[in-house]
């Protein structure tokens, strides 16, 4: 039997170590490239900023972006879905709200969870959605980006939809009202344009929805 010296553990381990540390300063990389082209993005809209100044704002070179996360295009998606998964998973389905959602017994606490994350997300995702929006205007690739977005936001909500218990109307119905009310231009408009607090937003959105879908 062939046994290992301890050269050789030591070796294996130092190069294991090496690989995690790298690891962490990639995440950590990736972390304030988004971060940056975040404000940036919003300060000053998607075709003002340059890959130079989100660079620049993240203390890192401009190769560092397009090997990090690629073109100008792919990092705003990855503004996008950080801002839309919260920073908590890698799919909707795998956070901890959509659990809790599943195991509650109630309808009526099973949309004001709803109605609570899904608040939160406008609220968050308002402002990088308009810059993505009009960015998807101007650009073939975010166009398409943008349509695969909005399928999937669609998707999303139809199967949170089918957790929902006690529905009154189909769920294809829920689906649509939920896909059309409950998105970042709910935000933009009372939150942002009219000035109502969170609480305010979630109440009628709650109304709304227990009146139509309950």
């Amino acid at each position: 039997m062939i046994r290992a010296d301890a050269g050789d553990i030591r070796r294996s381990y130092d190069a294991a170590a090496r690989r995690a540390r790298g690891d962490a300063d990639r995440a950590k990389t990736r972390d304030r490239i988004v971060s940056a082209a975040q404000e940036l993005f919003i300060a000053n809209g998607y075709r003002a900023t340059s890959m130079a100044a989100i660079a620049a704002a993240a203390g890192v070179s401009s190769q560092t972006i397009y090997l990090a996360i690629g073109s100008k295009a792919a990092v705003l998606q990855s503004v996008s879905d950080r801002v839309i998964l919260g920073g908590e998973a890698a799919a909707v389905a795998d956070l901890g709200w959509v659990h809790r959602l599943a195991a509650e017994d109630d309808p009526h606490a099973q949309l004001r969870i709803l109605v609570t994350e899904l608040v939160s997300l406008a609220e968050r995702a308002a402002p990088i959605w308009r810059v993505t929006q009009q960015a998807a205007a101007e650009e073939p690739e975010l166009a398409a980006a943008w349509r695969r977005h909005e399928e999937g936001r669609l998707a999303d909500q139809r199967a949170l939809v089918g957790l929902v218990r006690g529905l009154a109307v189909s769920p294809e119905r829920a689906t649509d009202i939920i896909h059309g009310f409950l998105r970042p231009d709910l935000w933009q408009v009372f939150g942002i344009e009219r000035g109502w607090t969170r609480d305010e937003v979630e109440e009628l959105a709650l109304d709304l929805l227990a009146h139509l879908l309950l």
